[in-house]
Formats: C-alpha cells, sequence, structure tokens
C-alpha cells in the first residue's frame, strides 16, 4: 500500500488537491475516497502529462472521483500519521566564493557539499542549499536574502564578510547588513538556528582595522543569540598546500577541513531537529 504524502505544501482546488513539490513541480491529486477502511494506491502519470491520481480501493475495486468531503475524512482518520514522512531539515549555506567552492572542478566538494555527504552516510533527513556566491558581499547578502527566504528554512549558516574586510567596507555597515540578514531570518522562521561563521583579514588594512573585523563576529553572535564558528579557516587559512594558487581560496583538502570544523555544529542541530521527543 502507498500512503497519501502531501509533498511539500498544499492547496485545493475544486475536488483536486494540489502539492507543491517547488518552484520547477507541481503534483496534482485527484483522490477517491470511499469509507474510514480503504486502501489507497498512487498511480503514476500518464502519457502527455496527465496528473498523478491517487485512488482509494474497496474490496471492489479502485473507485473514481468522489467529493472533497470525502477526501478529508479519508486524510484525517484512514491514514496513520506516522505513514506521513516529516519533510527534511532544510539547511541555508549563505556565503561567498567558499561557500560557493570557487575553483573546484566539482562545486560538491566545496564543504557544503561535503556535509550533506556526511549528514546522508549518518542517516539524517537533512537538505543543504548551497547559496554562496564568489564576490558576495554583506549588501549583497541582503539584497538577496528575501528571496532566499522563500523556501523555509531550519538552519541558516552565514558565512559573508570577508569580501567585505578585503575592501576596507566600513565595518559598522558589514555589522548592520550581517545583523539585517539574521533578523530578517529570524522574523521570517522564529524558530530558526543560525550559525555564524567568523573571518578574519591580513592586517595590511591596519592592525586595529583586523582586530575589529575579527571581534564582529563574536559581537554579532552575541547580540543575537546565535551560534558561532570563531574562524571558518582555522586550520587552513595560510597553508599553500590547503588552497589554490592564488592563497585564497581552499582547494579540496582545504574543504575537507572546513568541513570537518563545521560539523560538530551542525550536526548537533541536525540531531536536535530530528529528534522528535520536546
Amino acid at each position: 500500500m502507498v500512503p497519501f504524502h502531501p509533498w511539500g505544501r498544499t492547496s485545493i482546488l475544486d475536488d483536486r488537491i494540489i502539492a507543491d513539490l517547488g518552484p520547477q513541480c507541481k503534483r496534482q491529486f485527484s483522490i477517491t475516497p470511499y469509507s474510514a477502511r480503504l486502501r489507497s494506491r498512487i498511480e503514476p502519470p500518464g502519457a502527455f502529462g496527465s496528473p498523478t491520481r491517487l485512488l482509494v480501493s474497496t474490496p471492489e475495486g479502485y473507485i473514481p472521483d468522489l467529493n472533497l468531503r470525502s477526501l478529508l475524512i479519508i486524510v484525517l482518520t484512514a491514514l496513520p500519521l506516522g505513514a506521513q514522512e516529516p519533510p527534511p531539515v532544510t539547511v541555508l549555506f549563505l556565503g561567498d566564493s567558499i561557500t560557493a567552492g570557487y575553483g573546484l572542478a566539482n562545486p560538491d566538494r566545496a564543504f557544503p557539499g561535503l556535509l550533506q555527504a556526511r549528514s546522508d552516510s549518518l542517516g539524517y533527513h537533512a537538505t543543504l542549499v548551497n547559496a554562496g556566491l564568489s564576490g558576495e558581499t554583506s549588501s549583497g547578502g541582503l539584497r538577496r536574502i528575501d528571496w532566499l527566504l522563500r523556501r523555509p528554512i531550519d538552519i541558516l549558516v552565514l558565512e559573508l564578510g570577508a569580501n567585505d574586510g578585503l575592501r576596507g567596507v566600513s565595518l559598522d555597515l558589514t555589522k548592520q547588513n550581517l545583523l539585517d540578514i539574521v533578523k530578517k531570518s529570524k522574523a521570517a522562521y522564529p524558530h530558526l538556528r543560525v550559525i555564524i561563521a567568523g573571518m578574519q583579514v591580513p592586517p595590511n588594512l591596519g592592525e586595529t582595522y583586523a582586530a575589529r573585523f575579527r571581534q564582529m563576529f563574536p559581537d554579532i553572535a552575541r547580540e543575537t543569540e546565535t551560534d558561532l564558528i570563531p574562524f571558518l579557516l582555522e586550520h587552513v587559512g595560510g597553508h599553500p598546500d590547503l588552497n589554490l594558487a592564488d592563497g585564497k581560496h581552499p582547494n579540496v583538502e582545504g574543504h575537507r577541513i572546513i568541513a570537518e570544523t563545521v560539523w560538530p555544529i551542525l550536526e548537533r542541530h541536525l540531531r536536535d531537529l530530528s529528534d522528535p521527543s520536546p
């Protein structure tokens, strides 16, 4: 028996349920309930895109097209709640070229992709979304965040600010942008978990600027009551063998080490969100 799963958001139109699977795909179910003891199966789509049909059976066979009220009775009373798979924990990585995997032949070898592989191998039901963009600044991230938040998220890993620092952007502006990203995200999803990825800049802009830049990330984490990775590039930054020829972007081995740095704090949240107990 194949139970009915309302993937994604669902909406009701006439006697149909439309299950929104994302921006590029919708699945439409014509439901045929009969009684609370019926069994159901999903009939695959027919030729030329005809809709998938969820058919409900009686001992006499599969019966088509009864009304919406009967559908709701079936969904609410006939199908066990345990049969419905919970949605995955969604993790959004909002970052710059480091998150994007700049210079790697396969972007999946960047640390978010490595973390997805580890999450999968350990059985976590999680989707890790890489929204890294090379050259991204805190201002660019703030401009993008509303669009990114159209998809519900459970965890935000915020890795921005390094390009601001390399360009000598006002630290007050960078800090406010990052604070606004966190505030917008939490306003959209009040139970959101946020992880701030701390960064550092070389002292060529002055020791005072570099020190203030380094301290900015702990300050943001404290003010927003979020988690902090003190330095995302710990054990990677400044090591030529772990970076590309430009000396700024991690190579495959460097990303593996970054993934090791991020994993303990990310796994704690995945474990908490995957645990059905209060």
